[in-house]
């Protein structure tokens, strides 16, 4: 997908024509999270509901288990057949970029530690040009604020709520002495305010937010098992801190 001459003479939009093709932003990023929940073959389900045919063949192929690679070339070829421009040229590259980005990202591509959202937002918001970047960033914005489940008021092991008592230096030796798969396991289910407490206590808090949202597939034996670990280390907070 480097041909860039061939993109230019068919990537001529309106704003009328960006604007409908910020609303495929959006149903990349519901794509996203639904796909980290119910795993590659749930895009079928998402293939089943989509009107956009172009859409729907390459959700189906994403169920194939191609490597990025190979989906990349295939998406190349249905781009070339269709042999389209302006907003449904867009579209149809938003769409094959985007789920190749999503494979790419979930197989573990090293993107120099940039957050998923970051990533999407820069190797698809240019498609649009500059006057577009801030649109496209809150729209991606807005739709990950949609997926992520919100956190209830309070912890699944009612306990853990009360960690906010701890002073700030109690708290920062727990979070950085517990392993950060523990802690993201208990913060899945962790009340509001305990949650914002402890993430306040990380040394590097987007790092761990990045590893938060990568904690997927989780059960609540594991959430109450991570928060009785953590309620079990604080008996050690050291005195005097």
């Amino acid at each position: 997908m480097e041909n860039m001459e061939y993109y230019t003479r068919r990537l001529q939009c309106s704003d009328a024509e960006k604007d409908a093709c910020l609303e495929t932003v959006a149903k990349l990023c519901h794509a996203r999270f639904y796909l980290r929940r119910n795993g590659w073959l749930a895009a079928e389900d998402l293939a089943k509901k989509e009107s956009d045919p172009f859409f729907r063949a390459c959700l189906m192929d994403v169920t194939e288990g191609y490597e990025p690679e190979s989906l990349e070339r295939r998406y190349t070829q249905y781009l070339l057949a269709a042999d389209c421009r302006g907003g449904a040229f867009l579209n149809a590259l938003l769409i094959s970029q985007g789920l190749v980005l999503l494979v790419r990202y979930e197989n573990g591509e090293d993107f120099g530690g940039m957050s998923w959202e970051y990533v999407f937002t820069e190797r698809l918001g240019g498609w649009f040009g500059v006057e577009y970047r801030e649109r496209v960033t809150e729209v991606i914005e807005e739709a990950c604020r949609r997926e992520r489940p919100k956190r209830a008021g309070l912890s699944r092991v009612p306990a853990f709520d009360g960690l906010t008592k701890l002073s700030p230096g109690q708290r920062d030796w727990l979070v950085r002495s517990v392993p950060v798969r523990t802690l993201c396991l208990a913060l899945k289910l962790g009340g509001t305010a305990v949650s914002e407490f402890l993430m306040e206590g990380a040394e590097d808090r987007e790092a761990l937010e990045r590893a938060l949202a990568d904690t997927t597939n989780v059960r609540l034996t594991d959430v109450e098992a991570a928060q009785w670990e953590i309620l079990e280390k604080a008996r050690e907070i050291p005195q005097g801190i």
